[in-house]
């Protein structure tokens, strides 16, 4: 199957939509996630900035999508969210600098397991029923991994700005997801957004702590 690359914000959105998707909730996602990555240090266990990105992105997903009637997925330890009505998942993922580059064939960082080459195996034989569309995946169901259709959020903290994509993967080697059908661009790392999103909280944990302070005389 021909990969589409959608282009404009047009194409873009007409995705998404297809998909029960929008932009924004998944932008902040990522950029929610980006506040992690940048705090990691060389005193922090290796790897532990993909590892804390993913998580924070996958909790913000279940945070943003679960009040439009996405549910929390934990299929195949995937920190996910699935759609019933449209029997579809979205999982975030660590991606190379090539996520958002319609020149390149982007790669996930770390390799992958079974959980991984499962969902893209079941994502080509749905999409042979109707381009990919989530609604075939009734009567093409996959008693593993209940029929779902799944989408991959590629994201990457390489440069300044970050880059994002959600794509839908139908091939995977050696580890690493090689072939893409859909791939939608939302953050390409040229630029920031237009409009400014607040990072994070510190006080999640703890709460706001109020100390005291007393006038020595």
């Amino acid at each position: 199957m021909e990969l589409k690359f959608a282009r404009t914000l047009e194409e873009q959105d007409a995705q998404l939509t297809l998909w029960g998707l929008a932009r924004d909730p998944i932008i902040e996602a990522v950029i929610h996630a980006q506040s992690y990555y940048t705090q990691s240090t060389l005193l922090h266990p290796r790897g532990y900035q993909f590892i804390s990105a993913y998580a924070e992105c996958g909790k913000r997903l279940r945070e943003n999508f679960i009040p439009l009637g996405w549910k929390k997925c934990d299929l195949n330890n995937q920190t996910a969210i699935r759609h019933e009505g449209l029997m579809l998942r979205i999982a975030p993922c660590n991606f190379d600098s090539a996520t958002a580059d319609e020149s390149r064939q982007p790669r996930n960082i770390s390799q992958k397991g079974f959980a991984a080459s499962a969902n893209t195996s079941d994502n080509e034989q749905l999409c042979l029923f109707g381009g990919g569309l989530p609604r075939v995946a009734r009567n093409a169901a996959i008693p593993m991994l209940k029929g779902y259709t799944t989408l991959i959020l590629a994201m990457n903290f390489e440069e300044d700005f970050p880059k994002a994509e959600v794509s839908l993967p139908t091939k995977f080697e050696n580890g690493r997801y090689t072939t893409f059908i859909n791939r939608v661009p939302l953050l390409d790392g040229r630029r920031p957004r237009n409009e400014p999103i607040a990072p994070h909280q510190t006080n999640e944990t703890f709460g706001e702590v109020e100390i005291p302070i007393r006038e020595v005389s």
